[in-house]
Formats: structure tokens, sequence, C-alpha cells
């Protein structure tokens, strides 16, 4: 096997450094950005990245050309699965705030709910700014970290399955490009000896 590293995994190497620092894939939401925990998205992408382009030097025939684009097509199908939920995600479990998005809760505290019943089921920007903007006060601290998390992971699931799929994508245009295996290639034929006549 050859130490130089071909075009194919280079291109690999550079969809890892891109998905796992530069966020082009998928950038990251603003109300990630603005929580305090850390979310190892760049870890999980580049892990699952390098574990591809390391199955990638082991299966590089052209005959793995199929089993690389199944990778393929199964990691952008459950990309865009999980970039759909997350976009309906984001559309419910958010809201904007003076031009800030917030994440937030699901079940109300009893002043928020005292509140709404009020005046007629505001919308969440409206209750934020009764509130001024004093999330805690409107919804309970646990659906706030529920759905703040759930949020997070279906961020978190859809990067590294981005680029799982240009990864494989990458490699089964490789293996369609390396010449067919020969059956009983490198076998060298026995020679044969004539005997001399009598």
């Amino acid at each position: 096997m050859s130490s130089k590293l071909s075009w194919t995994e280079l291109s690999q190497l550079g969809v890892v450094i891109l998905s796992s620092f530069g966020g082009f894939l998928l950038p990251p939401p603003s109300f990630l950005d603005a929580s305090t925990r850390p979310w190892p998205t760049q870890f999980i992408v580049a892990v699952t990245s390098g574990l591809l382009v390391v199955a990638g030097r082991r299966w590089r025939r052209k005959r793995d050309t199929r089993i690389w684009v199944g990778a393929a097509l199964g990691a952008l199908g459950a990309a865009l699965i999980s970039l759909v939920a997350h976009r309906w995600l984001v559309d419910t479990w958010t809201c904007r705030y003076y031009g800030a998005l917030y994440t937030t809760g699901s079940d109300l505290t009893p002043y928020a709910a005292e509140y709404s019943r009020d005046n007629s089921l505001p919308s969440c920007e409206e209750l934020l700014k009764a509130f001024t903007g004093r999330r805690e006060e409107i919804w309970t601290r646990a659906s706030l970290v529920r759905n703040e998390l759930v949020l997070a992971l279906s961020y978190v699931t859809v990067v590294p399955l981005l680029a799982a799929s240009a990864i494989a994508t990458l490699q089964a245009v490789s293996c369609s490009r390396r010449p067919s295996e020969q059956p009983g290639r490198g076998v060298k034929p026995r020679p044969i000896k004539l005997r001399a006549g009598r």
C-alpha cells in the first residue's frame, strides 16, 4: 500500500477540516453559540470522518464502489431527515426576541400560564416581551433544558451525516475509476518442460 495520500484522501481530509472547524455544511444556530454548554460537534465530525477515511484505505477496489455509493446515499438520506427534523424543531422551539433567537420551553410556569389565560394565548415573542426576556419565568427550567438538549442533538446529528455523505461520495468516485481486477492476476504460469526424445 502506498504511503502517499491520493487526491481522494486529500479531499476527504479537506472535508473533515472544513466540517469540523469551518461549519460550512451547516452553520451552528445562534442559540447554540450563546449557550454556555460545550457541544462536541467538531469532535463527533472528526471521529466519524476519520473512521470513514480509514475504511476508505481498506476498501478501495472497483468492486467496492457499490458499498460506498450505498453509504453515501444512506448518509445523505439520514442527513436530510435529520435536517428537516432540526428545522422543524428550530421553528417550533425557538422564538425571536428583539432580533436574537432563544430556545423556548414546552411547559409554562404558573405565572406564565395565568398571564396566558388573561391575555388569550399570546405568542412566544409577546410572552418574552411581557416578561422582559426572562425565559425561566415563562417556561419551566426542565422543559427549557430538555428542548435545548434536543435542538443541540438534532444539529450535532446533521453535520457528521453530511460530512460522511461527502466523504463516501469521494471514495465511490475514486473506486469507480480504478481498473477492474482480473481473475488470476499475479499468478505466474508454470514453465513447460519438454522431454528430449530417446
